[in-house]
């Protein structure tokens, strides 16, 4: 392993390392994956908080020594997460002592977090890994640098009768209402519904910890109901659940502050994790938690709950066929696509999926009407859409 290059007869001092390794950016990356390769074989280590891969050359840490005295290193790191992060030295450190990490930030600078060193584990030669836990969780949106619609789930693991809230749940579909119930069953949420924007403002401001909205409601869409909220003070969390994603990305939300975005059907670990931290990011609650290891998919035995509901869909379907409303005809396909996987009602999902596309396909009119009643009948006969 060598360190960074030098100019012959050229002494690099301690100072002017970039790591107490001596180790350049390149050579660090290699490191790391041939340890993260000898870590594959070993059982996974359960965490409360998911690590992100934050390859930084030199992060600036103060060792703060019993004594009071104070010692400043430069050390490569290999992860970051909300609680804390891991970092390679050339020396073992006693766990308990007290440290302050200057944390690189994306706009430039450090933000300097305080904690304390919970591990140092001897990984080869004089290389041992420090892990070191945050007082305060930090938001990784300030340093990891995530995409315009990418979510940083930080928890790693949840009990789910630990997510306590009372949420305010935007939608004026009945079936998305009952498959939120369904997924929120074993936690300890009071769920408060309210079918479209105005009277979600005029509940939005009794106290809610967060706020779940469909993106297209009969009045207004999310996006834009969530900037009235901000206009007016109301600076809740806010998730968005979308069956279009394409359309929401346009829609200018990644302007609006303490907002995620989830793309249906949804997954209830999917759910879960997006509530607990939103939660966690307004400082709510910092023990929520959130598991992994719940199903992801539909639940089969759920679509027969759903009959009344896809009955309505029917209904809708019927109604903006007979009037010839195509975007309307587009909307409710859109729904059944998003809602019906959630019911364990997959082949219904793939043909709203179809009738969506067809319906959207100017020279495909000729088979609009066919597949529309197809989808009718479908969502009148569950149990063979599943």
């Amino acid at each position: 392993m060598t360190g960074q290059p030098t100019k012959p007869g050229l002494k690099i001092t301690a100072a002017e390392r970039p790591n107490t390794l001596g180790i350049s950016q390149r050579d660090l990356i290699t490191l790391l994956q041939k340890i993260e390769a000898a870590e594959k074989s070993k059982a996974p280590v359960r965490r409360d908080f998911t690590r992100w891969p934050f390859r930084h050359a030199t992060v600036k840490i103060t060792l703060i020594q019993p004594s009071g005295g104070e010692v400043q290193l430069r050390l490569a790191c290999r992860n970051l997460s909300r609680g804390g992060i891991s970092l390679l030295h050339n020396a073992y450190v006693h766990p308990g002592s007290t440290v302050v990490v200057s944390l690189p930030r994306l706009s430039g600078g450090v933000k300097d977090v305080a904690g304390s060193i919970k591990r140092c584990l001897f990984r080869k030669g004089v290389i041992h890994e420090l892990g070191i836990q945050f007082e305060d969780p930090v938001d990784l949106r300030e340093h990891l640098g995530a995409g315009k619609g990418q979510e940083f789930f930080s928890v790693e693991h949840v009990d789910p009768e630990k997510i306590v809230a009372k949420i305010l749940y935007i939608e004026d579909c009945d079936v998305d209402y009952r498959i939120l119930q369904h997924f929120l069953r074993e936690t300890n949420v009071s769920l408060s519904l309210v079918v479209d924007g105005a009277a979600a403002m005029e509940q939005v401001g009794n106290g809610f910890d967060l706020v779940i909205v469909d993106w297209r409601l009969p009045d207004t869409t999310g996006t834009e109901l969530v900037g009235k909220f901000r206009q007016i003070g109301i600076n809740v969390p806010v998730i968005i659940v979308t069956a279009d994603p394409v359309g929401l990305m346009k829609s200018g939300l990644w302007d609006i502050p303490n907002t995620g975005v989830l793309t249906k059907p949804l997954a209830q670990t999917q759910l879960l994790r997006a509530i607990a931290e939103r939660l966690l990011i307004n400082d709510k609650d910092k023990q929520q938690h959130t598991s992994d290891e719940q199903e992801v998919t539909g639940e089969p035995a759920v679509a027969t709950a759903f009959t009344a509901q896809f009955e309505k869909l029917a209904e809708k379907l019927e109604k903006a066929l007979d009037s010839n409303d195509q975007k309307q005809l587009i909307e409710i396909a859109m729904q059944i696509r998003g809602s019906a996987p959630n019911c364990g009602a997959h082949k219904l999902g793939k043909l709203a999926d179809q009738a969506m596309t067809m319906l959207c396909d100017s020279s495909a009119k000729a088979k609009q009407e066919d597949m529309v009643k197809d989808l009718i009948s479908a969502c009148r006969h569950l149990e063979s859409a599943a």
